[in-house]
């Protein structure tokens, strides 16, 4: 444009200012704000907010204040957007009591805060745990009339369920959607996933047609908190029939769902189709984490597998997939409990290697084999290089070496 001829105006520079923010290059943002104070071109509040917004996103609070600052200087007024930007800066970097100071300078100022604004300030005491400051603001913002939006109430039906005000929650839920305030399968995924936590997975299955009545459909966030909250309980029949209804009902799974089922059925004992899971998933091409293979190599080493165990062990090498102390901790255990203290000794030292530091539990499967057998002094070789790395012994390990 320039090599042409053709000036770029307030409206071309504003598109370019937002875009490198948005890739994170707020410098050239800056620089261009300061090209166009030396061509005489003025900024338009579009401008200024995409500047604020890149500052606040880095962190550069202060900066973000004094361009703020600036547009009064500039002849542009204020609106919402500009405090709201900056409302939003401060309450992502934990700095509730300047977002509130701009909230109540924005209402002095005749611009009435939209639930925009409530959401910031209940999403940055969310953050904060200050659950309780959450709500307050929430109630605020129903007492002054501004309907919340899905995401404000999300936040603060986790609050609620975080704080363990369980039946709280369940009011409130009822509340909102009596209210006609929209909410999705996340707001009800909060409370099904603190009721398993607290061992009530049946009354978390519950939600399921309470959430059909309101035109919420389940989704797979919620499936996988009920399958993990029975196979928690060890009820693993249910966890499967809830597997198969959420199939039938057309709902795609992901990897978390796949990786609870390849769990549940790798602590039952069923290794036949633990594997057939786990071949699926990487037919499916989902990614396999730590969690799916440790699972799978568990549960081989408790059927007393250990070629597949240990099959599935190199194929974490292969793929790239770093084992980690759980990983390493089963192996050596299935290979204590078949006596090849040759090979469970050799992966103690390849952790080393490897930079993944033993726990007590992998300290306690050794110590208890070497005493078993009758091998007191590497057990306390082993006990003492334990305290010598700061690994703080529990009741087990004290109980074996006795």
């Amino acid at each position: 444009m320039k090599s042409s001829g053709v000036m770029p105006d307030s409206y071309s520079y504003s598109i370019l200012i937002d875009a490198f923010c948005k890739k994170g290059d707020v410098e050239k943002s800056i620089y261009l704000m300061k090209e166009m104070e030396r061509f005489q071109i003025t900024p338009s509040v579009v401008t200024y907010t995409s500047l604020i917004h890149g500052l606040c996103k880095h962190g550069l609070m202060q900066c973000a204040i004094d361009i703020c600052n600036s547009i009064g200087a500039s002849g542009c007024e204020y609106d919402q957007t500009v405090y709201e930007t900056l409302i939003d800066g401060f309450c992502m970097h934990g700095d509730m009591d300047s977002a509130i100071k701009l909230l109540q300078e924005m209402i002095s100022n005749n611009l009435d805060p939209t639930s925009f604004s409530f959401r910031f300030l209940i999403r940055g005491f969310y953050k904060l745990g200050l659950y309780d400051k959450a709500l307050d603001v929430f109630n605020v913002m129903l007492r002054d009339g501004i309907w919340p939006d899905t995401i404000a109430c999300n936040y603060v039906l986790n609050g609620y369920c975080r704080a363990g005000h369980m039946e709280e929650s369940l009011a409130l839920l009822e509340e909102l959607s009596d209210h006609g305030i929209t909410l999705n399968s996340h707001s009800y995924d909060a409370i099904m996933h603190m009721l398993c936590k607290e061992g009530y997975p049946e009354r978390s299955l519950e939600l399921l047609p309470r959430m059909l009545k309101r035109n919420v459909l389940p989704g797979v966030v919620n499936y996988g908190t009920l399958i993990l909250g029975f196979a928690e309980q060890l009820n693993f029949r249910k966890s499967v029939t809830l597997f198969k209804r959420m199939v039938k009902a057309g709902i795609r799974f992901n990897t978390i769902t796949y990786t609870i089922l390849l769990n549940i059925f790798s602590r039952s004992g069923k290794m036949h189709g633990a594997y057939a899971i786990f071949k699926e998933m990487k037919e499916r091409g989902l990614c396999l984490d730590v969690i799916a293979y440790t699972s799978l190599i568990a549960g081989f080493c408790n059927a007393g597998e250990l070629k597949k165990a240990w099959a599935i062990f190199e194929e974490m090498s292969r793929v790239g997939c770093s084992a980690n102390v759980i990983t390493y901790t089963c192996l050596i255990d299935g290979f204590c409990k078949s006596n090849r203290i040759d090979l469970a000794s050799w992966l103690f030292d390849q952790m080393n290697r490897d930079a993944v530091r033993p726990d007590v539990v992998t300290y306690t499967v050794l110590i208890a084999w070497y005493r078993k057998h009758g091998l007191l002094d590497q057990a306390h070789n082993l006990y003492n290089d334990m305290m010598a790395k700061g690994v703080l012994p529990d009741d087990r390990i004290c109980q074996v070496l006795i």
